[in-house]
């Protein structure tokens, strides 16, 4: 996994299938299993994260789609909770998503959080991971010298609904809570 040109020497040829494509189908074929899915999410996690094209190719597969769905039955897996919102974590890294990706992801997010509230590794992932949706730079494939002022606040108005949902839904007590867990542990007296 962490050599770059593994993808290249496993190919397509001779009906082989990718590194990537194995893992992401072992992942689906065993969805029901949260070690399997902590094991494939983490490999899935770690070639997101070394190479861009194979995260480009398992976004327009729509693996995240699929990584939340999994998440969910899993929910009560801090392992597969964290291993989950780490490729995610590493999918969406300089990618652009719709709102109605984050509005899942938020939510399921914010479920993770609440569940795991007393485990820091999730709730540090998850942060990162929040943070990372709702400041994202990328999220929208616009040149910044083709808006008017119209469609920059047409733009911004999905994270407008993000931030709203997250004070609605009371994420912002959570960020809190987490951050001050984290903090406490850091510091020593």
């Amino acid at each position: 996994m962490y050599h770059p040109e593994l993808h290249d020497n496993i190919g397509d040829e001779q009906h082989q299938y990718p590194v990537h494509t194995e893992v992401m189908l072992s992942m689906l074929m065993h969805s029901s299993s949260k070690e399997v899915f902590h094991a494939s999410s983490t490999a899935l996690a770690t070639l997101s994260d070394h190479n861009a094209f194979i995260r480009k190719t398992l976004l327009e597969k729509g693996v995240h789609i699929n990584v939340l769905e999994i998440m969910k039955k899993h929910l009560d897996s801090p392992e597969a909770t964290e291993s989950a919102c780490r490729v995610l974590l590493h999918l969406f890294s300089e990618s652009s998503f719709n709102l109605d990706v984050m509005t899942v992801t938020m939510t399921c997010l914010n479920n993770a959080m609440k569940t795991h509230e007393k485990v820091s590794c999730v709730q540090l992932v998850a942060l990162r991971l929040m943070l990372q949706i709702m400041f994202n730079e990328n999220m929208f494939d616009v040149p910044d010298d083709a808006m008017n002022a119209k469609e920059t606040a047409c733009l911004n108005l999905p994270v407008k609904v993000i931030k709203n949902q997250c004070l609605h839904k009371g994420t912002h007590k959570l960020i809190l809570e987490a951050l001050n867990k984290v903090c406490l542990k850091n510091v020593s007296f």
